[in-house]
């Protein structure tokens, strides 16, 4: 058995460098990298479904859900049974494209062959109802499915709002409605729309023009390939399917991937607007140890415990490799690496794929990257019963190192020699497991790293060295201002930290780089300290974490006065100032939510100074 859940790293793990060339992302064969791969994995999953088998089909749960005050749109019912039998279609050929077989979503008909839709009605008229509502809708849904012995949280449903306007006079459309998913292999709920030109035989049609609110003027076509290929693409993403883009070689074979911008391509060829959508091969593998996909649902409640230890990276010409060995209680019959751009949320990620040999050793080509970006190195593990690491960016399970590409295509993986050699001590940390951390924690105080020395220090920091910035002594000549206690302090989300910021990450990273010492400061927030008129200059660095998606606004004032404003601030943006606090007593730094609320506001204050 294996303890940890999360990976566990060795501090002697190695960090090796050549010159040796990959292949450049053009000189891939994508064809040959699915036909070396695929039978690998298939290896790997079929052994383990056949011993002990635990057959079981799981199929689709849809819902057609409208407001109080609306019937469903006309023809609903056979409209969507062709569009999800298209997109049944759409999965299984991909596929078998891929090498698995004909593997799809299985689809809950009628005797009449068409889709046995469950009809939901809110309690509130439409004007209630936006696209927040997604949460309020489901609950409507999971009581009527629970009626009919459907238990919505251990299945996969798709609900279908019923809120499009359409005017077929001046033949302008718009929606209101929920439009996301979230889900994994045991289950996940996806939100759509239904409009009354939602339609399959339309797909090809290159005219008819309608004006969407959100999309503008556009072809009845491509009206039909962004909400039919929203379908699919929502979907995958209650399947447990994250947002990639298709990696250079996929892109120049196959087209534009569904779960980068491909729901707006779907269907697009049948136009002659392109090669249309493609199932990546990463995300293949995912679906092909899904429960609904591969009709196993041995281990299906079970979350692997895995470890990842011997870790090496190398660094080649603009490019790296990444090896590792994987211990899992449950085979993995691949692994993934999403290469990830800071900034352009993940919709703009490479996924590459490895997949682990009998000792459970992989490799994986990293040289899908992007000059003059910081960028981080997500490993996702997939496991035999269907178990993925996570199907986001910001899971607890992920393993992640951040990176940086220079303006010429070097890596700088300094990084992720500080991420290395953190890592045993974090989760140490994270199990609290005090004897190791005492163990660690001594052993990285006598490196020569001193960034390393002041991550493990303040990391394991409790309280502080000053009561307030007044208490320094004065032949003191700057002091971190997490070293100091304020007068006050609030947040937006949970509590004040310092030194570290208050989820599994721990460490404070912003800008793809990693800080020794700082503040959480998730907007709305507000962190005040007594000068006494000592300090002349606060210096720093501040931004969002980058796990976190949101906007804010920095500001430092001194006695009231607003001393330094940053701009309109998101990952991976870093800002730095320099301010001169002559003659003020009283210091106070603020985040805002930059006006579009505070959802995943974690503004930081990075290595933040005092001076004499």
């Amino acid at each position: 058995m294996f303890k940890k859940v999360s990976c566990a790293f060795s501090l002697m793990a190695s960090l090796s460098f050549s010159l040796l060339a990959l292949p450049s992302a053009g000189e891939i064969d994508a064809q040959e990298n699915i036909a070396k791969k695929v039978p690998q994995a298939k290896k790997v999953l079929d052994k383990w479904q056949a011993q002990d088998a635990v057959e079981g089909k799981r199929v689709l749960h849809v819902v057609y859900w409208s407001p109080a005050d609306r019937s469903p749109q006309a023809g609903y019912r056979q409209r969507l049974s062709d569009i999800m039998l298209d997109i049944q279609g759409f999965y299984g050929g991909q596929m078998k494209r891929l090498g698995f077989g004909e593997l799809s979503i299985n689809l809950d008909l009628e005797e009449d062959e068409l889709l046995k839709i469950h009809l939901v009605s809110g309690s509130k008229p439409y004007s209630y109802y936006d696209g927040a509502s997604g949460s309020e809708l489901r609950k409507d849904c999971v009581k009527v499915l629970a009626k009919e012995g459907i238990d919505a949280n251990k299945e996969t449903i798709l609900i279908f709002c019923n809120m499009s306007n359409w005017d077929k006079e001046s033949r302008k459309i718009n929606q209101n409605s929920p439009y996301y998913a979230y889900g994994f292999h045991a289950g996940g709920t996806a939100w759509q729309v239904d409009s009354a030109i939602l339609e399959l035989d339309q797909l090809a049609n290159k005219a008819g023009f309608v004006r969407d609110g959100q999309y503008g003027r556009i072809s009845m076509g491509k009206y039909n390939s962004i909400f039919i290929g929203g379908i699919a693409h929502e979907l995958g993403h209650a399947l447990g399917l994250p947002h990639n883009k298709a990696c250079p070689w996929e892109a120049k074979d196959f087209g534009v991937a569904l779960m980068g911008s491909g729901n707006r391509a779907y269907g697009s060829d049948l136009r002659g607007e392109g090669k249309g959508a493609f199932l990546s091969l990463a995300h293949g593998m995912r679906l092909a140890s899904h429960p609904m996909f591969s009709g196993s649902i041995k281990g299906i409640r079970s979350q692997v415990k895995f470890e990842v230890s011997d870790v090496k990276f190398q660094d080649r010409e603009k490019a790296f490799t990444y090896t590792a060995s994987l211990k899992s209680e449950i085979p993995a019959h691949a692994v993934i690496g999403y290469i990830d751009p800071l900034g352009g949320s993940n919709y703009d990620a490479s996924a590459i794929v490895a997949v682990p040999d009998k000792e459970g050793r992989f490799t994986l080509n990293c040289n899908v990257l992007t000059p003059g970006k910081a960028a981080e190195l997500r490993i996702v593990p997939l496991f035999a019963n269907g178990d993925a690491s996570s199907h986001s960016s910001w899971s607890n399970r992920d393993i992640v190192y951040p990176f940086n590409v220079k303006r010429d295509g070097r890596v700088d993986i300094a990084e992720v020699q500080t991420v290395m050699a953190i890592e045993p001590l974090l989760v140490a940390f994270r199990s609290r497991d005090h004897l190791e951390v005492k163990r660690l924690s001594e052993i990285l105080a006598k490196s020569k790293n001193k960034k390393l020395q002041d991550l493990s220090k303040n990391l394991l920091k409790e309280g502080f060295d000053y009561s307030s910035p007044e208490a320094v002594t004065r032949d003191v000549e700057e002091v971190a201002l997490s070293a100091c206690k304020p007068s006050a302090a609030k947040v937006g989300w949970l509590e004040p930290s310092y030194n570290r910021v208050p989820s599994r990450d721990l460490i404070l990273k912003a800008g793809g780089k990693i800080y020794s010492h700082g503040l959480f400061a998730h907007a709305p927030a507000e962190h005040v300290y007594k000068l006494a008129k000592d300090w002349s200059k606060l210096t720093g660095f501040c931004g969002v974490a980058d796990s976190a998606r949101g906007t804010v606004v920095f500001i430092i004032k001194g006695d009231g006065k607003e001393l330094w404003r940053s701009r309109r601030m998101k990952a991976p943006a870093i800002a730095k100032y320099s301010v001169d606090l002559s003659g003020v007593s009283e210091l106070s730094l603020e985040v805002q939510d930059a006006g579009d609320g505070n959802r995943s506001d974690w503004g930081l204050w990075l290595e933040p100074i005092l001076q004499r």
